[in-house]
């Protein structure tokens, strides 16, 4: 199945029981047809809680709530998650998995490439002065012998 294409996420914030009525109104015009709803709150605001799925039921009374607990006592996070076909929350996770590991993935190698950038001349891809340094550090036993030439210098000069 392809959930790409299907699968809407939408996520909320509340911070008080007032703001119930407007998140239910906006789940209402966002909505799609099948949906799923994943509440993550601390214990202490059931009342929060109660009327949100309370309300939700009321406007979707097919709708799917899980819920999670949360160590913030503050904030309420509310994931919708609707299609335009029938789904299972299997589907979901599987999708989310999927999703999440081409992310780590895609952050591995932008991490890779930076370092890789950070330790190299843009220009012509040699090691540079941070490489030395690193290499220096992690060879505690080693020598290193640097030198300079001259006229290299003067030509390198002339004409960059």
């Amino acid at each position: 199945m392809n959930m790409k294409n299907k699968l809407t996420i939408y996520r909320y914030t509340l911070l008080s029981l007032n703001e119930v009525e407007d998140l239910v109104r906006k789940l209402q015009k966002d909505s799609q047809e099948y949906l799923f709803v994943q509440i993550s709150a601390h214990s202490q605001n059931i009342l929060l809680i109660e009327s949100l799925s309370n309300s939700l039921k009321k406007l979707f009374p097919s709708l799917e709530i899980s819920f999670l607990n949360s160590q913030n006592t503050i904030e309420t996070d509310i994931v919708l998650y609707t299609m335009d076909t029938e789904f299972s929350k299997d589907e979901i996770i599987y999708y989310l998995q999927e999703d999440g590991l081409k992310t780590q993935n895609d952050l591995k190698t932008c991490k890779t490439d930076l370092i890789n950038k950070y330790f190299s001349d843009q220009l012509t891809g040699f090691p540079n002065l941070y490489q030395l340094r690193r290499d220096v550090q992690d060879h505690d036993n080693k020598t290193y012998i640097c030198m300079t030439i001259e006229p290299l210098a003067n030509l390198s000069s002339k004409f960059f």
